[in-house]
Order: structure tokens, then C-alpha cells, then sequence
């Protein structure tokens, strides 16, 4: 998708396609065009930080996504960077990035950070946030009275 330098709306599935044919069960287009987005908004490391501080703009980036993928919001980029047309950033842009605002939860007995992602940032495939953000090596890795930090809704 970035080689062609498109976005989540160009990624079908197989019924979307071909009628006649099946996607998996369980699987739904809406779910999957929300994790391309996710991994489209988070360019490969060389060039931006994570966390507060800058954040240089490439190719694609939206402010929604640099903003998720920063544990901020969008109103909070464009106040931090004063931008008067938030559709408009460019590449090689820096963005100063807000300090993320978070929450802690105490990982209860059964929890999986899918779990804790769909109660409580309201999408279990946010759970990947929740292990970036605790540099989690092994997701699976997760016990009961363990506190975690939990990045904005």
C-alpha cells in the first residue's frame, strides 16, 4: 500500500471481490482496513520518535494516525504545532508531539491485552499500543497485580 501510496480503502476481501466466496469466519473488512490503517499511520523507524517530543512527517502520514500512534489527540497536535489547516502536513514536517496523556490498569486474573484493549480503549486491536507503550517483549506475557499503561482513547 505505501509503495502505490494508497490507504486502507484500496484493501478488499476476498467477498468484496468475487461473490461466491467467503472471507474467514469471524473476519470482517471494517477490522482489517482498521489494523492497515494502524500499521499505514506508523511509518517503519528511521526518521520519527515515539512518545513526547518530535515526530517528522513522511509520505501518507495523517494527523489521526501520528496522533494514535503518540497516545494523543488530534486538537492537541494542532495546538502544540500551531497549524491552521490540520489537512495539511507535508513530509519532513516536525510535529512537536504533546506528552501523552495515560491511564493505568492493574491486570486482573483471564486478562489478554486484547481484552483490556476492547473494554477499555473500546478495540481489542489496540492491544498492540498497550505493549509498545509497556515495551512488552511477549504480549502472552501479562500476570494478575501487573499495572499497565493505557494510551488514550
Amino acid at each position: 500500500c505505501r509503495y502505490h501510496d494508497w490507504d486502507e480503502r484500496s484493501v478488499i476481501g476476498h467477498l468484496e471481490w468475487q461473490p461466491g466466496k467467503v472471507d474467514p469466519r469471524g473476519f470482517t473488512m471494517s477490522s482489517m482496513r482498521a489494523r492497515v490503517r494502524g500499521r499505514l499511520g506508523k511509518k517503519p523507524s528511521s526518521g520519527g520518535s515515539s512518545g513526547s517530543g518530535t515526530y517528522t512527517v513522511r509520505q501518507g502520514d495523517t494527523l489521526w494516525a501520528i496522533a494514535r500512534a503518540h497516545g494523543t489527540t488530534v486538537p492537541a497536535l494542532v495546538d502544540a504545532n500551531d497549524l491552521r489547516d490540520p489537512s495539511r502536513i507535508a513530509p519532513g514536517q516536525r510535529l512537536k508531539v504533546p506528552g501523552a496523556a495515560t491511564a493505568t490498569y492493574t491486570v486482573a486474573r483471564g486478562d489478554t491485552l486484547w481484552s483490556i484493549a476492547a473494554s477499555r480503549l473500546g478495540d481489542g486491536d489496540r492491544w498492540r499500543e498497550i505493549a509498545r507503550l509497556n515495551k512488552l517483549a511477549d504480549a502472552d506475557e501479562i500476570s494478575p497485580g501487573q499495572k499497565l499503561k493505557l494510551p488514550r482513547k
